[in-house]
């Protein structure tokens, strides 16, 4: 016993002096959870499982296809619901939001949803026509816009609940709330100066989702004639011009009251 006790106390040390030796390599892989295929895996997992908030209280930590997936998720309208909804539309009146505003809306998600298009748009800057950042920015401005909408109408319509969607006497009652107050206000950073002020408008936040539309749809690879890229025309030139008629560069109050009262729903 005494030869062995004397054994393992030469050879514990030198093996401890050996693995010191060989630095942090030698560790590598031995935690997967410090790998990147473990911690996508973790991300898929809280994806899958709808816990979006882990992944938008880690947004320096996972990307920002997947924090973007997270918000939209957080709102209400997941991606896969989110495709699914377009698709039908592609069946009636194209530019007829109505059929995805019918799914339940998450107004408080909004923040999390413009940090997203934030993350996106810096992303892009380096990979201006790859197709998924495309894609994911295309989707998170629809749904930016409509969470923005559900937003303004729960905070200032009474009887609005977009919780359980928003239907067409919502839509139509909220219409006549923007065209009455043009600068109406959302709880959300904008214009990304890192605060909330009286600059941080609906009218300024969908502008913005309409241009990033139009900017990403085309380069989303889903090519003009699918059905989902008309549905997405459609409806950002009819937020342009409702009527068939623009009233001059950019989305304007009016455009939105317009849209709400004599598209969404019709």
């Amino acid at each position: 016993m005494e030869r062995r006790i004397a054994f393992l106390a030469v050879i514990i040390p030198a093996l401890l002096l050996t693995l010191s030796g060989c630095g942090s390599n030698m560790y590598e892989g031995l935690d997967d959870k410090d790998t990147k295929e473990a911690r996508q895996l973790e991300v898929v997992k809280h994806l899958d499982s709808g816990d979006y908030q882990w992944l938008l209280d880690r947004p320096s930590e996972v990307s920002a296809t997947d924090y973007s997936a997270a918000a939209m998720g957080l709102a209400g309208l997941k991606p896969t619901e989110l495709i699914k909804s377009l698709n039908n539309m592609s069946t009636g009146i194209k530019n007829d939001l109505s059929p995805v505003a019918a799914l339940s809306i998450n107004p408080d998600a909004l923040g999390y949803l413009v940090e997203a298009k934030k993350k996106l748009i810096a992303e892009r800057a380096s990979k201006p026509d790859d197709p998924e950042l495309n894609f994911q920015l295309t989707m998170t401005s629809l749904v930016s816009s409509l969470t923005a909408l559900a937003q303004v109408g729960i905070a200032n319509v009474a009887g609005f609940n977009p919780r359980d969607g928003i239907s067409q006497s919502e839509a139509a009652t909220l219409g006549n709330f923007v065209a009455a107050n043009p600068n109406a206000g959302v709880n959300a950073d904008v214009d990304g100066d890192g605060s909330i002020t009286g600059a941080d408008t609906l009218v300024v936040l969908v502008a913005n989702d309409v241009t990033a539309i139009n900017a990403a749809l085309p380069k989303s690879q889903l090519g003009s004639g699918s059905d989902m890229s008309q549905v997405l025309t459609s409806v950002t030139g009819s937020l342009d011009a409702p009527n068939g008629v623009s009233d001059g560069p950019g989305v304007t109050a009016g455009d939105i009251s317009s849209y709400l009262k004599n598209i969404f729903g019709k």
